[in-house]
């Protein structure tokens, strides 16, 4: 079974970063360098969740 069964990316990650990590995906910033931005701008969650957001 898969353990994103019914997650989806509107609630994997607060809806403040959701357009900047779009933004910076398409851009082609590295998940590494997504990371220290929205971390930078306040961002207190885990990695995993925004790697998850942006896979």
């Amino acid at each position: 079974m898969n353990g994103n069964y019914g997650v989806t990316r509107s609630n994997t990650l607060p809806p403040p970063y959701h357009d900047e990590i779009n933004q910076l995906l398409l851009e082609g910033y590295t998940f590494k360098k997504i990371e220290e931005v929205i971390k930078a701008r306040g961002y207190t969650g885990s990695s995993s969740t925004i790697r998850m957001y942006a896979n």
